[in-house]
């Protein structure tokens, strides 16, 4: 094993180690064939790849704006400008390379979990040791948010990435000084920025770092005042024609408490293996010991203080997933703190190996007492409906009106098995029958009876509507108005074919006669009711 003394191999492995129990797990837990939507924003996050996936394919030359709205007619479940794009070019390059299905995105996703976790090893190995160092990346993978966020399309674990790979860039400029350090947390930063605007926390961390390091002389260098100039130039022009969409999703947003939002952030850091907080403190302190103290004690004690703060004051509410971010650092001096116990506890001489059993035995009760403890994905009712669509020919569904209980994950499974997502229309009955904000907390009927619902049905080139047939509690009305009209009209609709599991049954119609609205007419009009320039909208 000594090809494991190389630093280039020991992290190849260790990525190579993480990449297969993620991907083990995914397969365990049936993330691979899983609905959309266990959480809202899911479908938005994969559509939005699709979206640029597509426009590399077929729509360069063309202007992004003006190919996105014509898209969104078509698979109107994205949330480009609300998100910024660097998540979906990357979802895009990967689906070039392993498909548009939601299994081979899934990869995706256990790739950049792998990665935090091997930056984890990459930043703790040379001081602690290969066994210690791996443990601290297995911890962090076992967390239950972790474990939660690698079944599903998410950015959370990407901003986790690509901070943390900025805070230890920053952790070697405080200790070398090097211009290459601080231009690479500027770099990575920016990254950060363009994959979610939470990562805005980063702001922070040069000026504080200095300040609490004492490390003075480097305010006077100009490589710590470029920092602010680069980010500015890679990020800021997004956000600058993305201005007008930050707020889409702030619209009918409550008053926040901080008080009860910061300690809900500190409940949620805590049952994601925050008792191991003690060992994060014993680290930081056997770091803090040192001198010079060096930068990743420094870094690693800022970071998870600076998430935490942010996302308090921040006017959203606030859950675990976004404390991942804040995870990674804690981790990080939790191994520290593990070998501050070895040390005590054997001395010198065997602290390494008494460092390993320590970190072997927390590891083996955080895996008992965590792993799959998180509600499992559910079997997925919607992707028979997406293969009847999609391989029915005779008719061509060319105009599909979704469940309204389902509109994100139905679109989304429709459209990633779907080679005529450009041209079919799949419409959303909140979008069609309602007017509902961002957040939902606006929420009117645009018609008033069921016979005005089934006049503009009539009207449009509709080729197929799904209903469920058992709406859930809490149905909205243009739900229930749309069964009603079905069944008040039943001389217009045709019964295609019913599909349903784990209690939920969806009808497929077919109207009895057809539209005389072309495609065109019914993308103007589509164009028309989603307001005549492309927003950001679930």
């Amino acid at each position: 094993m000594t090809w494991l003394r190389s630093n280039g191999a020991a992290i190849v492995a260790a990525l190579f180690l993480y990449l297969t129990l993620v991907l083990v797990f995914q397969s365990a837990v049936g993330a691979p064939s899983a609905p959309f939507g266990a959480y809202p924003d899911e479908p938005s996050h994969y559509d939005a790849g699709l979206l640029t996936h597509d426009y590399l394919l077929d729509g360069i030359g063309q202007r992004p704006t003006s190919y996105a709205y014509r898209y969104y007619t078509h698979v109107p479940y994205i949330g480009v400008g609300y998100w910024p794009p660097l998540f979906y070019v990357a979802e895009a390059l990967w689906m070039f390379c392993f498909g548009t299905d939601r299994a081979a995105v899934l990869w995706m996703t256990a790739f950049i979990a792998a990665l935090c976790a091997t930056l984890m090893f990459a930043a703790s190995r040379k001081n602690l040791g290969n066994a210690v160092a791996f443990g601290a990346g297995l911890l962090f993978l076992l967390a239950p948010i972790v474990q939660w966020s690698d079944t599903m399309i998410f950015t959370d674990l990407a901003v986790g990435a690509l901070s943390f790979g900025a805070v230890l860039a920053m952790a070697r400029y405080l200790d070398f000084g090097e211009s290459r350090d601080s231009a690479g947390f500027a770099v990575l930063a920016a990254l950060a920025l363009l994959t979610k605007a939470s990562s805005l926390f980063l702001g922070v961390i040069p000026p504080a770092a200095v300040l609490v390091s004492g490390r003075w002389r480097l305010i006077a260098r100009r490589s710590f005042w470029l920092i602010p100039f680069i980010v500015m130039a890679l990020a800021g022009p997004w956000y600058w024609f993305a201005r007008s969409f930050l707020r889409v999703g702030f619209e009918g947003a409550s008053k926040i408490d901080y008080a009860h939002s910061l300690a809900e952030l500190g409940a949620g850091l805590w049952s994601n293996l925050g008792w191991l907080g003690v060992l994060a403190l014993a680290g930081l302190w056997s770091l803090l010991r040192e001198r010079p103290v060096p930068g990743i004690a420094v870094v690693c004690a800022l970071e998870p203080i600076a998430v935490v703060l942010f996302l308090a004051l921040a006017p959203t509410g606030n859950e675990p997933r976004y404390l991942i971010a804040a995870l990674l650092p804690v981790l990080v001096l939790s191994a520290y703190g593990v070998r501050a116990v070895a040390a005590a506890a054997g001395g010198k001489r065997r602290e390494r190996l008494w460092a390993s059993c320590l970190m072997t035995a927390i590891v083996l009760v955080a895996a008992h007492f965590w792993l799959f403890r998180f509600a499992l994905p559910r079997p997925n009712e919607f992707r028979p409906i997406a293969d009847f669509i999609v391989g029915h020919k005779n008719p061509v569904y060319t105009a599909v009106l979704v469940s309204a209980d389902a509109e994100g994950p139905m679109i989304a499974e429709i459209a990633g098995r779907d080679p005529l997502r450009e041209t079919r229309f799949l419409i959303r009955p909140g979008k069609l029958f309602a007017r509902i904000n961002w957040s939902g907390t606006r929420y009117a009927l645009r018609y008033n009876s069921p016979q005005e619902m089934q006049a503009l049905i009539d009207h449009l080139p509709v080729s197929l509507a799904i209903a469920r047939r058992n709406p859930p509690p809490g149905a909205l009305p243009h739900e229930l108005m749309l069964l009603d009209a079905i069944h008040a009209f039943p001389d217009h609709w045709r019964a295609v074919r019913s599909f349903g599991s784990n209690g939920r049954i969806y009808d497929l119609f077919e109207p009895a006669s057809k539209s005389g609205m072309s495609g065109e007419q019914l993308e103007a009009f589509l164009m028309d009711l989603l307001g005549g320039s492309f927003h950001p909208e679930r």
